[in-house]
């Protein structure tokens, strides 16, 4: 129920025509329960239940036949109603008139229908003859619209014995006149009504619990679900009206509905700053928490450095060099703990002033015999300018934990972690070619002055040395007889072989120029026919007053012709160190023309207008090419005897054998290789054979990354991974069973420099777009090339592509989630370009890093600098850049 409340007029007539109701507000059937309170307001007692319609009239049968008995009409018999008794709980109704007695009613008594069985019929006695003086008083329910007949038996009839009647007896239709009368009503009695008021009048079965605070009526928990402490609408608005203070009942309809109501508001609030925050979160974190910032910077302004290193140290320190200072800083705090300059500026001014002094009287002698010879001697502070920029670029630094040793000036030197000084000093007989390896122990070459190779181990935290060269041996050439190799000896190097195509000192290398001019501004590349052309008559004009000829032709001098000595070197790595004893057994040398025929028009026969600039510039370089003698390239097929062994094996296991080609050693985790040409040969670790392969191209002989920490562009041309041996040439990668070099796939690709590997089952192999006509013609130029960097991910298994991308650089750092591709370029403002041709053309200095999705290879963001970098390292999200007048941290936040 919803606790409407509704008035009704109660008739007599509707004690027997029940009425049908139901709640306009709630739809509920209320026709029961208020016919009942008719029935109680009438004081007339629940009707009987109603038999089926048209039930037969009884039939009586007797044992004889009876004539039909004759009634006589019967004295008036008056019949008194009950008076009407006003409802208790509801408000008093006016009385009705006593003018408007209740109509006559006729009451007849129909028999049932006759049995088929007769039946026995007891004697009724007969009815005592009604009194004239005491009227007969008959109470009947008040049915004021009813007519009722009553039909007896006569009185002066005695009743016959019991027999089965012989035929029905009928009951004559004509009653005798009843005159009905209603009675004086007498005023009721005053007897209290007795409402039990434990339970809800509204709600049946429910207890009161509470009083309505206008009305005191009783209230229980469904009436106050609707109203609260009000019992109605009628007294919530009286309440309102009066301004009755009612006191807010938590569980009503409306309250709770509200309270809900507000719950959801709340919750969508919540949850639209919710979504609100994490936009923003999500844009802060998109746009500026994962992008690198500066997390340290120092500047030098009036000391601009040419080189520089740095290492990040625990405890946020971060150890660098910038120039000729070593310096160690508090990232957190960005205060300088120490500085030192190590580069001995006193020494190089005395051995300048002494340079100079040399060069001066040798000018005097060379001017004696040749008057025209115009020798200029340089000033002591050009000298020592050029010569502290040497000794810069040489120093090196290596730190582990808090170990910091700095390779330079033919020393090692360890400086103190807590003040920078020098503590100990480890000499070198000859020159410091390099300082390889990380972590606790690093390798180091010397060479002596008879070019003899000397490895030392260095062990970084205790300073320990490890020489492994206790004797050493001479050429064949100057010893007679064989030369034997000692177990722990690295004997008599090789000299190193002139790079291909190399020009003497002041000559242009057409091809850095349209390297140059490919990434020149617009208004460069529309100047360059005439840029280009003047360069090369100025060319020609200084060859010409230095006698020499008009182009470099690049053949052997005299150092340069067939060396047949032996020559014992080794190659060491982080996975041990092999040794390689190589003597020429045939000497061949084949040429291959790098370059197209010359167009048989030019486009300089023509007119020259803007939109030929590119044209006219690739006619001029590549003219100038040839003229160098820079359109060959020459491919190495001599014989040459091997023997190969590894470090920690007896020297007559040494592997022997012929190979074609220039022959290099590499020593792997557990194999060393052999390149020669287009062969490589795998040998496991007691220097047995153990398989052979020959590839489309040559394997590159010149420079190894055998080590992650140590390998900017990923490792190569060889790399063991597993069960798996893989390697690179000029065109082609390919993967081999490391244990039998059954080829597993191959991949053709034009460029590949380098391989890293995830850990997780990919390779990530940076390449270029080039095609095989690009490999045919190397040394053909095209200024509007447009062969790109590309990265490609493989499944290491099968050698599937996963996803390419071209990124406008070359991969440069894999650690995990962290992949980063770098390009950079640096111009220093002092340097020229050969002899100073060329201006306008140079690329400007920049640096582009760009992290990578190692999902899908797409870039999640990029850092620019319109500078160069002199040194570079990643760690995971720091990234350490020394730049000429600052040295600088990036971090960024990254999940």
């Amino acid at each position: 129920m919803c606790g409407s409340k509704f008035a009704f007029d109660v008739t007599p007539d509707m004690a027997s025509r029940p009425i049908q109701f139901a709640c306009p507000s709630c739809a509920l059937d209320l026709s029961t329960h208020i016919n009942a309170l008719i029935r109680q307001e009438l004081g007339v007692a629940a009707p009987p239940p109603v038999g089926r319609a048209g039930a037969p009239v009884a039939t009586l049968l007797t044992s004889a036949p009876v004539a039909p008995a004759v009634v006589s009409a019967p004295p008036p018999v008056e019949i008194a109603l009950p008076p009407q008794r006003p409802p208790a709980a509801q408000p008093p109704q006016p009385p009705a008139p006593v003018a408007n007695p209740a109509p006559a009613i006729r009451i007849s008594i129909t028999p049932p229908a006759v049995s088929t069985s007769p039946i026995a019929v007891a004697p009724t006695p007969a009815p005592a003859p009604p009194s004239a003086s005491a009227p007969v008083r008959i109470v009947l329910p008040p049915q004021p619209s009813a007519s009722v007949r009553i039909s007896t038996l006569p009185p002066e009839v005695s009743p016959s014995p019991v027999e089965p009647p012989a035929q029905p007896i009928h009951i004559a239709p004509a009653a005798p006149a009843i005159r009905v009368h209603r009675s004086e009503e007498k005023p009721a009695e005053n007897i209290p009504d007795v409402v039990d008021k434990r339970f809800c009048p509204k709600h049946t079965g429910q207890r009161v619990t509470e009083q309505c605070v206008v009305c005191g009526k009783g209230i229980c928990p469904l009436c106050m679900r609707m109203f609260g402490y009000l019992c109605s609408p009628h007294c919530k608005e009286k309440a309102e009206l009066q301004g009755i203070d009612v006191p807010v009942y938590a569980g009503q309809r409306d309250v709770a509905g509200a309270r809900e109501w507000r719950k959801t508001g709340l919750i969508i609030k919540l949850s639209v700053a919710a979504v609100v925050l994490l936009l923003g979160v999500w844009f802060w974190f998109e746009w500026f928490g994962s992008r690198p910032k500066p997390l340290f910077a120092v500047r030098f302004e009036d000391e601009m450095a040419k080189s520089g290193q740095s290492a990040l140290v625990e405890d946020g320190q971060i150890v660098f060099i910038h120039g000729d200072k070593l310096a160690r800083y508090d990232i957190k705090t960005k205060k300088q703990v120490w500085m030192k300059h190590i580069v001995d500026k006193k020494k190089i001014a005395i051995e300048a002033a002494a340079e100079q002094k040399r060069i001066a009287e040798r000018k005097i002698i060379v001017e004696q015999s040749r008057p025209e010879a115009n020798i200029k001697v340089p000033s002591v502070e050009a000298i020592i300018k050029s010569w502290e920029e040497s000794a810069q670029q040489e120093l090196e630094l290596r730190v582990y934990n808090k170990n910091i040793w700095v390779a330079g000036d033919k020393k090692l030197t360890r400086y103190d972690w807590e003040t920078g000084e020098p503590t100990k000093a480890i000499p070198f007989e000859w020159q410091l070619e390099g300082a390889r390896g990380n972590g606790a122990e690093i390798t180091l070459k010397d060479a002596d002055y008879l070019r003899s190779e000397i490895v030392r181990k260095v062990n970084l935290v205790t300073g320990e040395v490890t020489t492994n060269s206790h004797s050493r041996t001479t050429p064949t050439s100057v010893a007679a007889g064989t030369t034997p190799v000692a177990t722990n000896a690295v004997v008599v190097a090789k000299p190193a072989a002139k790079p291909q195509n190399t020009l003497p000192p002041g000559q242009i290398d057409p091809q850095k120029l349209a390297a140059q001019l490919a990434g020149a501004p617009l208004t460069a590349k529309l100047a360059a026919p005439a840029t280009l052309s003047n360069a090369r008559n100025q060319q020609r004009l200084l060859n010409e007053l230095e006698g020499q000829d008009s182009g470099f032709k690049p053949q052997r001098d005299a150092e340069d012709e067939p060396d047949y000595r032996e020559y014992t070197s080794s190659e060491r790595s982080v996975h041990g160190e092999v040794f390689l004893t190589e003597k020429l057994v045939e000497h061949k040398i084949i040429a291959h023309n790098a370059m197209k025929a010359p167009p048989k028009k030019s486009a300089l026969d023509g007119p020259v207008n803007v939109t030929q600039s590119m044209e006219v510039a690739n006619d001029i370089l590549n003219e100038w090419q040839r003229e160098a003698g820079l359109d060959k390239v020459f491919e190495d097929l001599s014989r040459y005897s091997v023997k190969v062994r590894d470090a920690g094996t007896d020297p007559a296991s040494a592997w022997q054998g012929e190979v074609v080609g220039p022959p290099r050693v590499l020593a792997l985790k557990t194999v060393n290789v052999l390149i020669a040409g287009t062969n490589v040969i795998v040998f496991d670790k007691t220097n047995k054979k153990k398989w052979q392969a020959t590839l489309t191209h040559q394997v590159s002989r010149y420079g190894a990354a055998l080590n992650e920490e140590d390998a900017p562009r990923g490792l190569g041309p060889v790399v063991e991974r597993g069960d798996t041996f893989y390697v690179f040439d000029a065109g082609v990668l390919s993967a081999f069973d490391i244990s039998n070099g059954n080829a597993r796939w191959r991949l053709p690709s034009i460029g590949v420099s380098g391989l890293f590997f995830d850990g997780e089952g990919s390779i990530y192999v940076n390449t270029t777009t080039a095609t095989p006509e690009k490999l045919k013609f190397s040394r053909q130029i095209n200024v509007n090339d447009d062969t790109h960097d590309v990265l490609v991910k493989l499944d290491e298994k099968s050698g599937k592509e996963l996803w390419k991308a071209e990124l406008g650089g070359a991969m440069s750092y894999l650690k995990g989630k962290y992949i980063y591709m770098m390009a950079s370029n640096r111009n220093d403002d002092e340097e020229g370009y050969g002899s100073g041709f060329g201006a306008g053309l140079t690329t400007p200095s920049f640096l582009r890093i760009r992290r990578i999705n190692p999902k899908n290879g797409r870039i999640m963001w990029e850092h620019f600098q319109q500078r160069g970098p002199l040194d570079i390292k990643f760690d995971k999200n720091n990234i350490q850049l020394v730049f000429k007048k600052e040295v600088q941290v990036l971090s960024y936040i990254s999940f």
